[in-house]
């Protein structure tokens, strides 16, 4: 009887060595989402991860060090922010967390936050541009530290109401679109993307011709590549005394 384990970290059962040899996609796992090690495998499979293996070896990996923050330890590494398809992040244990690898996997610019603490818990990020260029047949990654914070969607609780068209305008009254690109819609809620830092007002008009109006702000993160951004609906008495 074969045994499955979800692919996550935490799961019983699953080491971290086999959770870094699926992240780096030397092995996919039993599906995209379970992973089976009383499973046989065939002498096609033992062969294909031994390719992937070399494959990766042969890439020329990036390593972070928790001393390259001044921390002790690294906690947490977000890579899929920007680009996450450039490149693939992890971190690696040995007696604790003390690195990052990132290992190449297709030309452009990616980025991945790096989150360090100290033995009194201070804790400390560091942003990286990641860019991977192919050069002499295989590829190369490179590091570029920043402070940059990029466009960010926000969440809009429009209900499960149809919408028709959005306007974005700061709260001093300077327009900024009077029908914003709506990235996307799901469940009650519609995402439209933030350019800047800032606090702005969302004018949502429905198709049955009702208007809502949100107060919208994005604040640059140190902890994040992308801004941070809330929204709220204004209440009608609001509304009213901000016109």
């Amino acid at each position: 009887m074969c045994t499955w384990h979800h692919l996550r970290k935490g799961e019983v059962g699953i080491t971290n060595d086999v959770l870094v040899i699926y992240k780096i996609g030397i092995t996919s796992g039993t599906s995209p989402t379970t992973f089976s090690p009383n499973v046989s495998i065939t002498r096609g499979q033992a062969a294909k991860m031994l390719a992937a293996t070399e494959q990766v070896m042969l890439k020329n990996t990036v390593t972070v060090e928790a001393s390259d923050l001044g921390r002790d330890t690294i906690i947490a590494v977000i890579d899929v922010q920007v680009n996450p398809s450039v490149c693939r992040a992890v971190k690696v244990k040995n007696d604790t967390l003390r690195q990052v690898q990132l290992f190449p996997v297709k030309d452009g610019t990616g980025g991945v936050v790096v989150w360090g603490r100290d033995v009194e818990f201070n804790i400390k990020y560091q942003k990286y541009y990641v860019h991977v260029k192919k050069e002499g047949g295989e590829l190369r990654l490179t590091l570029e530290k920043t402070n940059d914070t990029l466009p960010n969607e926000v969440s809009l609780n429009t209900n499960y109401k149809p919408v028709e068209n959005i306007a974005l305008a700061k709260v001093d009254g300077e327009k900024i679109s009077d029908n914003v690109k709506i990235e996307r819609n799901e469940y009650n809620f519609t995402y439209i993307m933030i350019e800047k830092p800032g606090d702005y007002i969302a004018t949502v008009r429905f198709t049955n011709g009702e208007e809502s109006r949100y107060s919208v702000t994005a604040f640059e993160s140190t902890d994040s590549f992308l801004y941070g951004t809330l929204a709220t609906e204004i209440e009608s008495a609001d509304n009213f005394n901000l016109i």
